[in-house]
């Protein structure tokens, strides 16, 4: 089951292997991003390291992974481990939180023509005599506002582009 915000993964003991053999499951996943890095001086747009989701009995071969963003894609994988060590991992698997409004149904709203009239120029200029910032710090808060809407940013470029 996948939700807004978790997604339930289930998984088999591995054929060769006894269930009382087993002492944990172990859940890695890893999520999709983009986000400004300060250190690079660039955008990041890919998968992250793997994190441990999950370390639970080897009796229990389920597990709720919930806190995930909407709308997101998530990889993970599963191993298992006791006394005598761990097995390999899983094939990875990739599931994608849903969004909210798809949820509710709600209906999709237009952009207001004034948005698609607005020249990043004015913009800029107006940045600057409101504030002191350089314009890479403008780019960061316009790209920190546009961070939500990435997905729906590359859509309408794809399909007008």
């Amino acid at each position: 089951e996948i939700g807004d915000t978790h997604v339930k993964l289930a998984w088999e003991v591995p054929y060769e292997a006894n269930v009382l053999e087993l002492s944990f499951f172990t859940v890695d996943m890893s999520a999709y991003e983009v986000v400004w890095e300060q250190e690079s001086q660039d955008f990041f747009e890919g998968f992250r390291p793997w994190v441990q989701a999950y370390d639970g009995a080897a009796r229990l071969t389920f597990c709720e992974i919930s806190g995930l963003k909407m709308d997101n894609t998530y990889k993970f994988r599963v191993k298992s481990r006791n006394r005598a060590g761990e097995s390999p991992w899983s094939d990875v698997v990739q599931a994608r939180t849903t969004a909210l409004e798809l949820k509710r149904k709600a209906k999709r709203r237009c952009v207001p023509r004034s948005w698609l009239r607005v020249d990043l120029s004015d913009l800029m200029q107006r940045q600057r005599q409101l504030d002191e910032l350089e314009d890479l710090d403008f780019f960061r808060e316009v790209a920190a506002s546009l961070h939500p809407h990435v997905r729906d940013l590359r859509r309408v470029f794809k399909h007008y582009c």
